[in-house]
């Protein structure tokens, strides 16, 4: 088993310098995100930058720190429909940080 875990162990120390400038973006990302005052603290803010960055998922109104429009029932003709939320004054820099990250 030894033998066999030597060229994973050398591989995850050739990683280093990427996790260090991959470290660099996030908190330079996170510090922008926070800097926002959106309501998110400090932890929310780095697993919501964690999660746009490394696994490329996040809601759009999670980042302006909105609660999802509910849904509305249509007695009459029985259809379910949903609105957008209205705009915060963060849509624009959201929409840019999501570009940049």
């Amino acid at each position: 088993i030894g033998v066999n875990i030597l060229p994973i162990t050398e591989t995850m120390l050739r990683i280093f310098p990427f996790l260090g400038v991959v470290s660099i973006y996030m908190i330079a990302f996170v510090s922008l995100f926070y800097s926002f005052k959106n309501g998110h603290d400090l932890a929310g803010c780095f697993f919501i930058i964690y999660r746009l960055v490394v696994l490329g998922e996040v809601d759009m109104t999670e980042l302006e720190n909105q609660d999802p429009a509910p849904l509305v029932l249509n007695l009459t003709s029985g259809t379910i429909t949903q609105e957008e939320p209205a705009a915060t004054e963060y849509f624009y820099v959201v929409r840019i940080l999501m570009v940049a990250a």
